[in-house]
C-alpha cells in the first residue's frame, strides 16, 4: 500500500516540474525575439508531435509490465524499450529532415535551425523512460527526485544559454544537453536497479518484445489519436502562417495547461471509483460521481474561464509582455471551448467498456479537427484573424467529441437526459459567470489604459468577484453548490448528491 505522504511528495515533484514547463515559455518570451519564440515553439511542437507518433506508450507502459515480470525478465523490459525508442528515434530524425517537403516551411526564412529538430525530437524521443523508470521499479520516491532534478535542469541550462546567447540556436543546444542528461540518467537507473533481486540488467528478449509492442498498439493507439488532435491546430498554423504566428498562438493556448489539470484533479479522484462502482454493477452510483464530478469542475472552471475571458489583455500583457497583444481574441475562443471538459463522461465510457468507442471517435475527430482548423485559417490571409479561424475549428470539434460521449453514454444506460447531468445547477453556475463576464468587459472598458497592468487586473478582478458573488449568494441553486464543496450541505443532501430517480440495469 502506497503512504499517503509518499504520494503527496510525487505530486510535489511532479507539479515543480510541470510548473518549470510553464515557466520556462514566460521567461523565454522576455529574451528571445518574436521569431525565436515561435521557432522554440516549433520545435517542440515536433518532438511532441514525433513521441506521440511514435512511442506507442511503450515507456509508460513500463510501469504496468515491470512488475508482473519476474526479477530476471525485468532488465528485457527496459532494454526492449530503450532499443526501440532508438529505433524509431532515427524515423523521427528523418521524418524531421530537410527531406521532407512537409517539413521543409519549418525551416523557411532560418528561424529554425536546419539540424535542430531532427536532433532534438530524435533525443527527446530516447528519453521518455526517465519520466517512469523509477516507478516501473516501484521506487516512488526515486522518482519524485528524478522529477526536481529534471526541473533544475528544465530552467537552470536553457534560462542561461537563452541570456548569453539570446538565440534560438543557443536555447536549442541547452534543450539537447536536456534530452541527454535525460537519456543517461533512465540508463543508468534502469540498468542499476535491473541487477538487483537477481536481475540481468538492460538486455533484449524477443518475446517480451512482442508483448510490449501488443500492449503498445492497444493502448498506444488512442492515446496516440488523442493528442495528436490537441496539436493540429499547432501544426496548420505552422504550415499556413511565420513563426511569430505560431509563438502568438502558443500564447492563445497558455489557459489550457491550467484547465486541464483542473479536469484531472477531479477526474482522478473519481475515475477508480467509477470503474469500482461499474465492476460491481452499481452502475447509478458511477453515473452519480461522474455527475458530482462535472457539476464540481463546473463549479471551479467557469469562473476560472470567466475572469480569463474578462481580463486576457492586461492579463497576456502582464504575463506574457505586450508583444503578443494579437493573442487575446483567440485567447478568449479557445477557452470558450476549453468549457466543455464540464461535461466529460470519457471515464465513464471507459468504465463501460467503451474503448473501442474512443478509439474511433480518435480515428474520425483527427482528420476532422485538421480539416476545420484549415478551412479556419485559410479564410482570410491575415494571421490574427487566421488564429482564430484555427481556435474555432479546434474549440468546436472539441465540443463535438464531448457531446459525442453524452449521447453514446446516455443512450447505452437508458437514462433521461434531465437525471443524467445537473443541468440546472450548471446552468445557473453559467448564466452568474457569464453575467459576471460580461459586467467585468464593461468595467475594463472604462478603466484607462494608461493605468499600471497590475492595477487594471486588481481592478478587474475585484469587478468580476462583486459581479458574481452577489447573485450566487442570492440564487439557491447556486449558493448550494459552493456550500456542498466546502462540505456543509453533505448532510442536507445538496445538489452534488441528488439521487438517482430510478435503479440502472
Amino acid at each position: 500500500m502506497v503512504r499517503p505522504r509518499i504520494v503527496a511528495w510525487l505530486g510535489l515533484a511532479s507539479g515543480l516540474d510541470y510548473a518549470a514547463q510553464v515557466l520556462l515559455p514566460i521567461l523565454l518570451v522576455r529574451v528571445l525575439s518574436a521569431h525565436d519564440f515561435g521557432g522554440y515553439r516549433l520545435l517542440w511542437l515536433a518532438a511532441q508531435t514525433c513521441a506521440n507518433i511514435l512511442s506507442m506508450s511503450v515507456a509508460g507502459l513500463l510501469v504496468k509490465q515491470v512488475p508482473q515480470q519476474p526479477p530476471h525478465r525485468r532488465g528485457a523490459l527496459f532494454g526492449n524499450a530503450f532499443a526501440y525508442l532508438a529505433a524509431t528515434a532515427l524515423l523521427a530524425a528523418l521524418l524531421l529532415s530537410p527531406l521532407t517537403p512537409l517539413v521543409q516551411q519549418m525551416y523557411a526564412g532560418g528561424t529554425v535551425e536546419a539540424w535542430l529538430p531532427p536532433l532534438f525530437s530524435a533525443l527527446w524521443l530516447v528519453s521518455l523512460p526517465l519520466d517512469y523508470v523509477a516507478l516501473a521499479c516501484q521506487r516512488p520516491t526515486d522518482q519524485a527526485l528524478l522529477s526536481l532534478g529534471q526541473a533544475v535542469l528544465r530552467i537552470g541550462p536553457v534560462v542561461a544559454a537563452a541570456l548569453l546567447l539570446r538565440s534560438l540556436t543557443g536555447v536549442g543546444l541547452a534543450l539537447i544537453v536536456l534530452a541527454l542528461a535525460r537519456i543517461l540518467a533512465a540508463l543508468i537507473y534502469a540498468s542499476r536497479h535491473s541487477h538487483l533481486e537477481g536481475g540481468r540488467g538492460l538486455s533484449l528478449d524477443a518475446d517480451l518484445a512482442r508483448l510490449q509492442l501488443h500492449d503498445g498498439l492497444g493502448f498506444g493507439a488512442g492515446f496516440m489519436l488523442g493528442n495528436l488532435r490537441g496539436q493540429i491546430d499547432g501544426w496548420v498554423a505552422a504550415l499556413r502562417f511565420d513563426p511569430v504566428a505560431v509563438g502568438v498562438q502558443g500564447v492563445a493556448l497558455a489557459a489550457a495547461p491550467l484547465i486541464t489539470i483542473l479536469r484531472m484533479t477531479v477526474t482522478n479522484a473519481i475515475g477508480p471509483g467509477i470503474a469500482a462502482d461499474v465492476a460491481a454493477g452499481r452502475v447509478d452510483a458511477a453515473v452519480a460521481a461522474n455527475r458530482r464530478g462535472n457539476l464540481m469542475v463546473a463549479a471551479l472552471l467557469f469562473p476560472l474561464c470567466g475572469v480569463l475571458i474578462a481580463l486576457a489583455g492586461p492579463l497576456l500583457a502582464f504575463v506574457f509582455t505586450s508583444r503578443f497583444s494579437a493573442a487575446v481574441l483567440p485567447f478568449r475562443i479557445y477557452v470558450t471551448g476549453l468549457l466543455s471538459v464540464a461535461l466529460e463522461t470519457t471515464t465513464l465510457a471507459l468504465a463501460l467498456g467503451a474503448s473501442a468507442l474512443v478509439l474511433r471517435q480518435g480515428a474520425i475527430l483527427l482528420p476532422l479537427a485538421a480539416a476545420a482548423c484549415y478551412v479556419g485559417a485559410s479564410v482570410t490571409r491575415d494571421p490574427t484573424l487566421g488564429l482564430c479561424g484555427i481556435a474555432i475549428g479546434a474549440a468546436a470539434v472539441g465540443w463535438l467529441s464531448q457531446i459525442w460521449n453524452l449521447v453514446y453514454v446516455r443512450r447505452a444506460l437508458g437514462l433521461a437526459w434531465a437525471e443524467f447531468q445537473a443541468w440546472r445547477e450548471m446552468c445557473a453556475l453559467f448564466l452568474v459567470n457569464l453575467g459576471a463576464t460580461l459586467f467585468t468587459q464593461a468595467i475594463m472598458f472604462a478603466v484607462p489604459t494608461s493605468w499600471p497592468t497590475v492595477l487594471q487586473l486588481l481592478a478587474g478582478g475585484a469587478a468580476y468577484l462583486a459581479a458574481a458573488l452577489v447573485p450566487s449568494l442570492a440564487w439557491p441553486r447556486v449558493w448550494h453548490v459552493y456550500r456542498d464543496l466546502l462540505d456543509e450541505a453533505r448532510e442536507r443532501g445538496g445538489p452534488l448528491h441528488t439521487p438517482m430517480s430510478r435503479p440502472v440495469p
